[in-house]
């Protein structure tokens, strides 16, 4: 079993800083609970009851329903073929994995991975997870280790209904199982940052060497940046996407901001203190409910870049320019004392943002919260043999902020605090008499 290993150096930077500082990166490995949250995993194969024609031998499976599909493991790789079984019997639930990974079509001589269960709020499906998985085909692709997760999600807990069917049945997608970590403590600033190879092409730079000063590249814009933002020693990767950025040339770090780039080898992450124009950003209300904010920041060359500003006391530190406000992250106490969190996104600008150097812009975003209704009248069927038609009314709510993001209902718990429920509902007529009542299904 090969080891990829660098040892973690944290440094500390005092007043005689030069401007410029490398931090060691080591590779980590994710843990089961958390590769379904990963960033990526954008290639999906289905799962289909139907056995592919190139498989030629495969052990005998337990389940009278297995299921099979192909995926690649990396963009332009061949197609690897996948048998899923149930290890307990027909019905007992799928709990084995086997990969093609020597791509010859006999199932007989790969190793068969065991799964591990994960539930999640309904309607939602389960997860199961099986890894990690090192094709043999992929081992010197790339300077990166190729080792992935496998993440199965099932239609329906009642499989047998598609049995004749043509269509999937499941979908199996592919996550990085790894990633590359530093501790940076820069200017008093210090955090755990994470590189994850999003698409799985075994680099996590982009642009040639020419895109560079040489011995440094910049970040590919396709991967992902983990950044431990609360501070809790790990990666918070359901925390409504706070904690993964997507890779831009600037980053802020503390009351500063940086330009970061990758070593060629992987080794080491550079940042350099941005000495451009600077200018402020507020938050116009409610600060203290704000947790962060991502804005686009607009190019000369008619490109964006993202940039997510780090807000103490609801100000920071942006370079001055033109951006797009794009999402917004807010945070609140519950009343057992946990915390909650909730993510809003602008899907169309309705402005630019325009910071001029030295100056400071308030920013609209977040609360005070409006909730819109909307209802519609729709021709439903009643339920039975002779259903009849019947007139219903659908009801939908949105959480609106102030600059016009939308936010999810369903309330992210920070440090394991459990999903708050959805909301419930009345209906009252024109004299002010209540009709009816209810729980939002998804919320």
């Amino acid at each position: 079993m090969r080891k990829h290993l660098v040892v973690i150096l944290v440094v500390t930077l005092l007043g005689g800083w030069a401007g410029a500082a490398d931090f060691p990166l080591e590779w980590k490995t994710f843990t089961t609970e958390e590769a379904p949250h990963v960033p990526g995993g954008g290639a999906v194969g289905g799962l289909y009851f139907k056995r592919p024609g190139h498989v030629t031998n495969e052990p005998k499976a337990v389940s009278r329903k297995p299921l099979y599909g192909a995926q690649r493991f990396r963009e332009g790789a061949p197609l690897v073929t996948y048998r899923l079984d149930e290890s307990k019997g027909t019905a007992r639930g799928y709990d084995r994995l086997i990969f093609d990974l020597n791509n010859n079509g006999d199932l007989r001589d790969d190793p068969a991975f065991a799964g591990t269960s994960m539930a999640r709020p309904k309607p939602l499906p389960g997860w199961i997870v099986f890894g990690p998985i090192e094709p043999e085909t992929e081992k010197t692709a790339g300077l990166l280790p190729s080792r992935v997760y496998a993440i199965v999600e099932l239609q329906s807990d009642e499989l047998a209904l598609f049995a004749n069917r043509d269509t999937a049945s499941g979908i199996l997608r592919l996550h990085s199982a790894g990633y590359l970590e530093a501790t940076v403590e820069i200017d008093g600033a210090r955090e755990k940052v994470g590189l994850v190879d999003r698409t799985r092409n075994g680099r996590l730079t982009g642009g040639s060497a020419e895109a560079g000063d040489g011995q440094y590249l910049p970040l590919d814009g396709s991967d992902a940046l983990l950044r431990d933002r609360n501070g809790s020693g790990c990666f918070d990767l359901n925390l409504c996407e706070t904690e993964s950025d997507w890779p831009a040339d600037l980053a802020a770090f503390g009351a500063n901001i940086y330009r970061i780039s990758l070593a060629k080898d992987c080794r080491s992450v550079h940042l350099e203190r941005y000495t451009g124009p600077t200018g402020r950003l507020k938050i116009a209300e409610h600060p203290e409910r704000v947790h962060l904010v991502r804005l686009e920041r607009q190019l000369a060359n008619g490109r964006a870049m993202p940039f997510a500003p780090v807000l103490i006391e609801g100000t920071a530190v942006v370079p001055a320019g033109t951006y797009e406000f794009r999402s917004c992250a807010l945070v609140a106490r519950m009343p057992d004392g946990s915390t909650a969190m909730t993510w809003g996104m602008l899907g169309d600008p309705k402005e630019r943002i325009e910071i001029e150097a030295g100056q400071t812009k308030a920013l609209r975003c977040g609360p005070p919260l409006e909730i819109r209704i909307d209802a519609s009248k729709t021709l439903g069927r009643s339920a039975g043999r002779n259903a009849e038609p019947v007139r219903q009314i659908d009801l939908g709510a949105a959480l609106i902020g102030t600059a016009g993001e939308q936010y999810i209902w369903s309330l992210r718990g920070v440090n394991a605090t459990p999903e708050v429920k959805p909301p419930r509902f009345r209906v009252f007529d024109e004299n002010g008499s209540e009709i009816g009542s209810g729980q939002f299904e998804y919320g």
